[in-house]
């Protein structure tokens, strides 16, 4: 088929055409010949709509922002360069949650109570628009209630971009686009858990790790790991699989998932089931929640600090990755001398 036949080709073109006439209907037929278009196109197709698509993000009906930003980050995920897009696409998802944040205080304004939660991402109901005044709603209105209703999709974009990373290493104003997020799932809208992580990965991050029971130590360096239950399962295998300290070690089906073994859609992980081999905690003896992310850890004289107990509540989850597009990696640089093992432990609280 000729490049110029191409549907997602077509889609892009036929976008560029409605936005330049200014024809609503005509740039909503052309999103949704976008979506029809992905499971129709490559990579080749991918990277050659990507930096257009860009082009046009910041275009884009207010309404449908949410979308295309979802398409572009489609558009990576078939192997479309994502430095070509993320600027754009993180901007369009930081400005969103922005508007999102505000809708709250703009709906109970308006009268509206409780906020409502979206049924769909693509509709906004009209009745929603006339509780903030209909044709009288302020444009600032309008366009929280728009950020309100495609919350779902910047998330979405967001991650697609972010799993890349190059994309994490340049991301900038990260603790101001984590709190956006933070306060966003605050409002009720989504607990937006994905975003919410994936802004705080961690790569090549030192940690050091403090065996409580047997006083050793160890230095460590993480990456990629989407969660702590990721973590867990990474930290058994390195310390109890690598004969270090007594345990059961985890599966290696268990370990593979939480490494690089490939799974997602179209490629079902191996039924697996890891287990929690450690209880984990600071250096204040505060135990560390179990769905929180590596980023919890807290730092001490400069470097993230993890006491390990033995496990106090053993359970079992479904191995694999929050992230399954993101390799994890725990990787043992040294295992600490005694005096330096101890020197360590006199400073954590009694």
């Amino acid at each position: 088929m000729a490049l110029e036949d191409r549907l997602m080709k077509r889609a892009v073109v036929s976008l560029e055409a409605g936005l330049e006439a200014r024809d609503v209907g005509a740039i909503t037929g052309a999103i949704n010949a976008l979506l029809a278009a992905l499971p129709h196109s490559d990579q080749e197709d991918a990277s050659a709509a990507v930096p257009r698509l860009t082009e046009l993000l910041p275009h884009i009906p207010p309404w449908l922002e949410g979308m295309l930003a979802v398409i572009i980050g489609a558009c990576v995920e078939l192997g479309a360069e994502p430095v070509v897009c993320a600027p754009a696409v993180l901007d369009s998802a930081r400005g969103g949650l922005r508007r999102t944040a505000d809708f709250p205080a703009r709906w109970a304004a308006a009268g509206g109570g409780v906020p409502p939660i979206p049924e769909s991402a693509i509709q906004i109901p009209e009745w929603a628009v006339e509780q903030l005044g209909g044709a009288d709603a302020s444009e600032a209105d309008i366009l929280s209630l728009m950020a309100w209703w495609q919350v779902e999709q910047w998330e979405l974009a967001t991650v697609a971009m972010l799993t890349h990373r190059p994309i994490r290493d340049g991301l900038a104003e990260r603790a101001q686009f984590r709190s956006e997020a933070e306060r966003v799932a605050l409002l009720g809208r989504g607990d937006l858990l994905s975003m919410r992580h994936i802004v705080r990965m961690l790569d090549d991050e030192p940690l050091l790790v403090l065996h409580r029971p047997t006083r050793t130590a160890y230095r460590m360096r993480m990456s990629g790991l989407g969660d702590l239950w990721q973590l867990q399962t990474l930290l058994g295998d390195v310390l109890i699989g690598g004969g270090h300290v007594a345990g059961a070690a985890p599966d290696p089906v268990a370990v593979g998932l939480a490494r690089d073994m490939p799974f997602g859609p179209g490629v079902p992980a191996p039924a697996a089931m890891a287990s929690a081999p450690f209880t984990l905690a600071d250096a204040d003896g505060r135990e560390v929640p179990a769905d929180g992310c590596p980023d919890d850890i807290p730092p001490v004289d400069g470097v993230r600090v993890l006491v390990l107990y033995s496990a106090r509540r053993p359970g079992t989850w479904p191995a694999g990755r929050l992230f399954p597009n993101v390799p994890g990696s725990l990787v043992l640089d040294e295992a600490l001398s005694e005096p330096e093992a101890a020197a360590w432990f006199a400073k954590l609280a009694r």
